[in-house]
């Protein structure tokens, strides 16, 4: 039995790949997983670069401890450290190093240092080094089964019921890769509006904790209240709904700047697609941008580009099943672990 730390740096989205890709490895592998919280705690660019550069040469426990807000340590050595996340990378490093034990690094955006790690794992960008295994999409933690019975449990507590077909619709918000327009916003409600007024299917919607308040408000006001099944607005009352909302849908509709909700939808086995802002450059260095392109090119998702006359879009097709068992074995072999 391998003993594998994932090193969680508080963030939901970036954990979930780390748990996705034990998943998959516990296919293979028997393993005791441990959970720790392990983050850099500086905010400031400039100081940020300087820890690490310091760090990445010298190693210095004192630097690290005094940095990085780290957990209660598990017994014993790990065979394995695996973490996905900017602020948990150093920590990933630094005790690979200390441990001497191999590391992974989950993550599709973030930029590594080459030999950083024993690998990282990521969907091709455009970039071959030997460090990395290349994974049909971004690890989660959703599969069609989990989605399904996440559902069972929905229609159980809730009194809310669907009288046909439902849409999803994951909203997240313009980052530095993927900005939407003002208009791009009320076009998405158009759309919802529109579809809603021809085939009669309401909406399931839920935003993000990096949505906003001003966001939500301007889409509550353009959006019909009838065309909603049910709306969490995550700034004035979070619920946990991703997993329910994708196994209730029929096809699910997704802001191409959040890379997780993406992957989550395609991951449920739903039908899925993804809205592009109007104004979106087509640059393969984005890696937003080439990340959808490729689900796209590869039959995971369909595209909407918004300001274009959003037409009707007929039913995507159902995305064929997600299959990183190549990966897996290409880091089994690395590790030189006898699966």
């Amino acid at each position: 039995m391998k003993r594998v730390w994932i090193l969680d740096e508080s963030s939901q989205g970036h954990v979930v790949q780390s748990r996705g890709l034990v998943r998959e490895l516990a296919k293979v592998m028997d393993l005791q997983v441990f959970e720790v919280p392990a983050r850099l705690n500086i905010r400031s660019g400039f100081a940020r670069s300087i820890v690490k550069r310091l760090l990445r040469r010298w190693h210095w426990n004192w630097l690290f401890h005094a940095t990085h807000s780290v957990g209660s340590l598990p017994a014993g050595k790990p065979d394995l450290l695996i973490s996905s996340g900017p602020r948990s990378m150093q920590a990933l490093e630094h005790l690979s190093e200390t441990f001497r034990c191999p590391a992974v690094f989950v993550q599709g955006t973030v930029e590594v240092p080459e030999n950083s790690f024993t690998a990282v794992m990521r969907p091709f960008e455009g970039v071959r080094r030997k460090d990395f295994i290349f994974i049909p999409l971004l690890f989660t933690e959703i599969t069609p089964d989990s989605a399904a019975a996440a559902k069972d449990s929905f229609l159980v507590e809730n009194p809310i019921q669907p009288k046909g077909p439902l849409n999803t619709l994951l909203i997240g918000a313009s980052s530095t890769k993927i900005r939407f327009s003002e208009d791009d916003w009320k076009e998405i409600a158009y759309m919802v509006n529109d579809f809603w007024r021809r085939d009669g299917r309401q909406w399931l919607i839920t935003t993000s904790g990096r949505t906003g308040s001003a966001l939500e408000d301007l889409l509550r006001k353009e959006i019909e209240p009838d065309a909603i099944l049910d709306a969490v607005w995550y700034s004035k009352a979070p619920r946990k709904v991703t997993k329910a909302f994708l196994g209730l849908a029929d096809r699910v509709f997704v802001t191409m700047d959040s890379l997780t909700m993406l992957t989550e939808a395609v991951a449920s086995g739903r039908p899925t697609c993804a809205l592009c802002p109007a104004d979106l450059t087509e640059d393969r260095s984005n890696t937003h941008f080439q990340y959808s392109l490729d689900l796209a090119a590869n039959g995971f998702i369909s595209q909407i580009r918004l300001g274009c006359g959003t037409e009707f879009p007929p039913t995507p097709p159902v995305p064929p099943p997600v299959d990183y068992s190549g990966a897996i074995r290409e880091l089994t072999n690395r590790l030189q672990w006898n699966a």
